[in-house]
């Protein structure tokens, strides 16, 4: 029987009890039921516990080659600078071999800032930014006195949780 069949049928039997069926004659039933709830639940948190392993596993592989990927990169990099360094210390402005070609390139202008201080204000921009402290207001809601409330928030009960260990 698949778990949500023997939910079904747990259902079915607590009915049976509403209706005034006595629970002597659903005792059978209902220790039948139970065992197969137990052994579903059982398969489902091996099941889980495998799927956990899995996605460990994948974390590891995911920082491993995240990890190679940056020393690639770096060793690209370095090759490319090294390749720069060597052309313009023999004044070659190209290289082609037919496949690639690797040109020196005169660099972009861009700004470096010295001191901040001595930049005239029309150049600055002031930012402000408003956030709430949840942790406080969440606090100051739950305090709240019977009937009282903030404007804006209130407290509701989040969903519930499977904890398994």
């Amino acid at each position: 029987m698949k778990l949500y069949e023997i939910t079904g049928a747990m259902k079915e039997v607590q009915q049976m009890l509403e209706d005034g069926v006595p629970v002597e004659q659903l005792q059978d039933t209902l220790d039948e039921i139970e065992l197969d709830f137990k052994e579903k639940a059982e398969s489902c948190l091996y099941a889980l516990a495998n799927l956990n392993a899995e996605a460990e596993g994948c974390k590891a592989e995911i920082a491993r080659l995240t990890e190679r990927k940056k020393i690639k990169e770096n060793q690209a990099k370095k090759l490319k600078d090294y390749l720069l360094f060597n052309m313009q210390d023999l004044g070659f402005k190209k290289v082609d071999n037919g496949v690639m070609t690797a040109s020196v390139r005169k660099g972009v202008q861009k700004l470096q800032i010295n001191n901040e201080d001595a930049i005239p204000q029309e150049f600055k921009k002031i930012n402000t930014s408003v956030s709430i402290d949840k942790a406080l207001l969440l606090k100051s809601l739950k305090e709240l006195e019977e009937g009282k409330t903030i404007e804006g928030a209130e407290v509701i009960q989040g969903e519930h949780t499977l904890t398994i260990k």
